[in-house]
């Protein structure tokens, strides 16, 4: 017994994965992944942004959840856009230098627009008001 725990503690250490993944764990991730899968054919593999009516020409490289898990995000593929690193690293920025703001319109559809000295208030009655679908 102690020794099976010294052996995951040393392998955990060097990088490795553990084998012992919980049902429910595989279950969840093997979920995401298709979720990334449809989301990835939607996008063709690139960035779903659209900024004054172009399309963004990068590839995406990750997946942008736009709301954030931590406020009760899901992984759906309305809720998720593929997105390349610059556009997903702008989505954190302060409203002062210019953040990428997403809003989701429905039917895997979303708004996008770069936002410089406004709260984020402000920005969702502005969204609500403007029609600006990208598909």
């Amino acid at each position: 017994m102690i020794r099976s725990s010294l052996r995951r503690t040393s392998r955990l250490k060097r990088g490795k994965k553990l084998a012992s993944v919980s049902r429910k764990e595989r279950t969840r991730q093997s979920l995401w992944r298709g979720v990334k899968a449809a989301i990835r054919a939607r996008s063709g593999g690139y960035c779903e942004v659209t900024l004054e009516g172009r399309r963004c020409i990068r590839r995406a490289t990750e997946t942008h959840h736009v709301i954030k898990r931590s406020h009760g995000g899901q992984h759906d593929v309305n809720g998720c856009l593929d997105i390349c690193h610059e556009h997903h690293c702008r989505t954190d920025w302060s409203y002062h230098s210019g953040r990428l703001v997403v809003m989701p319109l429905g039917f895997e559809r979303f708004a996008c627009e770069i936002v410089y000295g406004r709260d984020k208030f402000a920005v969702r009655q502005s969204f609500a008001r403007s029609e600006n679908p990208v598909a």
